[in-house]
């Protein structure tokens, strides 16, 4: 059962991704509440022992814990990240981009192993002359 429920929320995560542009931590939080639903009614049919907590079972209080957890950061994320954002950086933060060098300056590495000059032009290998 479980691994069909996976499979399907996959799929359904896939396709809320496309129609709703989850991110800043929204996908992984409805993969935790989508998750988290499943552990529920798996964890409703067991039959075997385990512990009892306000009359639920210690795992079903987890995974309700999980889905405020994952819905709590949906609503925080939602309200810091309104919308599409461009960069991932702050306004006014993003680091200057680096001055490309000047082509004229500088000799390539391919000039450096072409010159003959010096001891040990005759110790070379053959694939380096």
């Amino acid at each position: 059962y479980e691994s069909l429920w996976s499979l399907v929320g996959a799929a359904l995560l896939l396709v809320a991704d496309r129609k709703f542009n989850l991110r800043w931590g929204k996908m992984i939080s409805f993969y935790v509440i989508y998750y988290s639903i499943g552990r529920i009614w798996v964890e409703a049919i067991r039959i075997d022992p385990s512990e009892v907590l306000l009359g639920l079972r210690v795992n079903i209080w987890s995974a309700i814990a999980g889905i405020a957890v994952g819905l709590l950061v949906i609503i925080l994320q939602s309200r810091r990240h309104p919308g599409l954002e461009e960069s991932v950086y702050r306004s006014g933060q993003k680091p200057s981009s680096p001055q490309l060098a000047d082509d004229s300056s500088t000799t390539s590495l391919e000039e450096e192993n072409n010159s003959d000059d010096g001891p040990d032009s005759e110790n070379k290998l053959v694939s380096d002359k």
